[in-house]
């Protein structure tokens, strides 16, 4: 354009519009910094922004996003996987069902046959059997099983299947009776009874040691003692030191426990001493082959007694001590005892003694 032929007002203006079309010009992305390979993008409302690339995030691209091509196994949450701030590390969270480091599902290699296969808050598979049905896998079964006589089908801790019996009846399948179901003992009997005699056809209750009795409620030692005040006796002992005759009156034992194989022999020994009480004990009871006691043996074990002298061991023993015993008899006919036994005192002298005690 030639201005030279234009008023100078209009050269003005129109160098003036030149000058506001070049600023319209200027870039909007010039002062936009977008880092790690973001780009600059315009809207049309004038707007400018980074285009961030996969993995960063900000308003210029500046941020990293965390466990950006972090791979998860399959099975995992939506929003699998997250950031754990506080270890710094990434986490592929299971969906429900799935557990593990690789999420996998506990039932998938476990067949429970006619069960459905289940699993616990701590991802442990088991399998859930339906009724009649047992065993780790289910693959056990009542329907095999005739359980006879009211016996019920159970598993066992092992997860066999078996009958579980009433009362009176055994077998695999409860199809025995049980022989003397029913009978019942009375007290003071042996821990076997009632006992099935297969000659006889019958069931017998036997006594426990030291009692006898149809009812089992008469103690042995009453056929020494009697069953309440006791039994005098007339004692003859013969001793190293001479002879010696007395009376007593052998008692049950109290203590301990009132143990019904222990028997007391108040004021016994003839010796030139004072007189002892002694406790003694039943160690075997013989019974004849009609089933009645012929002897009762029993020992005197090693008993300390004080007398005006000092003290004094008074036993049956061969030695105080010693687990060698002569053993004390019991005469069924008469109901005379006897026993050969000792005193040893402390000063060192002994004396033996043979007794015979006849009831009067």
């Amino acid at each position: 354009m030639n201005t030279k032929k234009l008023p100078k007002l209009f050269v003005q203006l129109y160098f003036l519009s030149i000058i506001c079309l070049c600023w319209s010009c200027k870039d909007p992305c010039k002062d936009l910094d977008c880092q790690n390979g973001g780009s600059c993008v315009e809207f049309d409302s004038g707007i400018v922004q980074c285009a961030c690339p996969d993995g960063f995030t900000g308003e210029f691209c500046e941020e990293a996003i965390p466990c950006f091509n972090f791979t998860c196994p399959d099975n995992v949450t939506t929003d699998s996987p997250v950031y754990n701030a506080a270890t710094d590390s990434c986490e592929c969270i299971c969906a429900d069902g799935f557990f593990g480091e690789f999420c996998e599902d506990p039932c998938e290699n476990i067949n429970c046959n006619t069960g459905n296969c289940i699993t616990n808050e701590l991802g442990v598979a088991s399998c859930d059997c339906p009724d009649g049905f047992f065993g780790e896998f289910c693959q056990n079964s009542c329907e095999d099983i005739n359980c006879q006589n009211g016996g019920i089908c159970i598993e066992t801790e092992s997860g066999e299947v078996v009958c579980d019996c009433p009362d009176g009846f055994s077998g695999e399948f409860c199809e025995e009776g049980v022989e003397c179901f029913g009978v019942v003992c009375p007290e003071n009997v042996t821990e076997d009874s009632p006992i099935y005699d297969a000659v006889d056809d019958a069931c017998y209750c036997f006594c426990a040691d030291g009692y006898e009795g149809a009812d089992c409620d008469i103690e042995i030692r009453e056929r020494i003692t009697g069953s309440s005040t006791g039994i005098h006796y007339k004692a003859i002992d013969a001793c190293t030191s001479g002879e010696y005759e007395y009376t007593v009156t052998i008692v049950k034992a109290t203590s301990p426990n009132n143990n019904t194989k222990q028997f007391i022999i108040p004021g016994f020994g003839g010796f030139d001493a004072l007189p002892a009480n002694v406790t003694c004990e039943i160690t075997e009871i013989e019974i004849d082959v009609d089933g009645n006691v012929s002897n009762i043996k029993w020992i005197i074990p090693d008993h300390i007694d004080t007398d005006s002298d000092g003290n004094r061991i008074i036993t049956s023993a061969i030695s105080p001590g010693s687990s060698y015993y002569n053993f004390g008899t019991w005469n069924p006919s008469t109901g005379a005892l006897s026993i050969t036994w000792s005193v040893t005192f402390f000063d060192g002298e002994t004396d033996q003694c043979t007794v015979i005690l006849e009831p009067f």
